[in-house]
């Protein structure tokens, strides 16, 4: 049997590039989002690494400020940078230049978000009438915003006024895959994340199981009444790591927050589709625009502590069911989550702004 090294040193396929024929160059920043380079046409520039920019400005000013000085630098990246003919994608680090270009009363520039993050939990009625404000304006000043889940845009669109036709879903992608971790499995269950994690109902769903759970989050980032002693936390890991250790799950669970508008978890279930893995779901909004339930994994409703046992149960028990699963899971992630489907799903986008101009 080969070794996961022996399968890290298959080449890769390489990255398709935007094949953005009749579109003039494009200005573009890699968006936390996206876990592989962004190929761009000749003569298009990118002007930053968000994840790295985010990380280094939060640590240097806090998260906070670091993320006010940031749009503030992004900003003035993209002025000084874009040019009338030059399409612009960014991630989140963009909407600062975006809502200052809402402020104007002239057409949008060309400018696309991709895998925007809005948060609405606030407290106090000023904070949202202030992020509401805020959030139409980036809005008004972008042509198209990117989501990851179809229900996000009627959250959006419903939280912050905004007109549906602002927002396009482009499904997530991943290019890990056998030729960078070997699936197989050992005798756990996986999960991971800290982001809009409902531990609880996990943990109470695990507790008596003949299975070990082994979740990849800091022990002071997992809020739960209750730690089973079937249940083990290995602390943040490193991406390595992560998806070495979801290759060699048996299952793969996600127990999400649903009182949240951006639906959490899709990189790491996607990720688990592509290696191969029975993924198991509690967020019925957000998953659907994955896992067809019964077919390529399970989705069961969100805070159902019974219902997660029960479908853990079953494919745990069912060898068959589980391989069955997640064998479709694979087939149908590597035909329609690809890094050649994102990528055409974009430049297909990006001709509809040159065909509508």
């Amino acid at each position: 049997m080969p070794t996961q090294q022996q399968h890290a040193a298959v080449s890769r396929p390489s990255t398709p590039r935007l094949d953005v024929v009749s579109l003039p160059e494009i200005l573009f920043s890699h968006p936390v989002t996206l876990h592989f380079e962004l190929p761009a046409s000749e003569g298009s520039r990118c002007i930053g690494q968000e994840a790295v920019d985010v990380r280094e400005f939060g640590l240097r000013f806090g998260p906070r400020l670091g993320e006010l000085l940031l749009g503030i630098a992004y900003a003035w990246r993209i002025l000084r940078s874009t040019r009338s003919n030059k399409i612009l994608v960014t991630g989140r680090c963009g909407q600062m230049y975006a809502a200052l270009r809402g402020l104007l009363p002239r057409r949008p520039k060309p400018h696309v978000l991709l895998g925007v993050e809005w948060l609405h939990r606030h407290r106090r009625w000023w904070r949202r009438l202030i992020s509401v404000w805020d959030h139409r304006l980036i809005a008004r000043g972008v042509w198209k915003i990117q989501v990851f889940c179809e229900s996000e845009i009627a959250d959006y669109a419903n939280y912050y006024g905004i007109d549906r036709n602002k927002f396009v879903w482009i499904p997530y992608c991943s290019d890990v895959g056998d030729q960078d971790y070997l699936a197989c499995e050992r005798d756990y269950v996986f999960t991971g994340g800290t982001q809009d994690r409902d531990y609880d109902t996990l943990f109470r769903a695990i507790d008596g199981l003949p299975v070990q759970l082994r979740v990849a989050a800091r022990e002071d980032r997992v809020s739960a009444e209750h730690i089973p002693s079937n249940v083990l936390l290995q602390g943040r890991l490193s991406k390595d790591d992560f998806w070495s250790t979801l290759a060699g799950a048996k299952v793969v669970v996600l127990s999400l927050d649903p009182e949240v508008m951006r639906r959490p978890g899709v990189i790491t279930y996607v990720t688990a589709m592509r290696l191969g893995k029975c993924v198991i779901v509690n967020d019925p909004r957000g998953a659907r625009s994955y896992i067809a339930d019964g077919k390529t994994g399970s989705i069961v409703p969100a805070r159902d502590p019974g219902a997660l046992r029960s479908a853990l149960s079953r494919v745990l028990e069912d060898s068959s069911l589980r391989k069955r699963l997640g064998a479709n899971a694979r087939d149908y992630a590597t035909r329609h989550f690809g890094v050649d489907r994102y990528v055409n799903d974009l430049a297909t986008l990006l001709r509809r702004w040159r065909s509508a101009g």
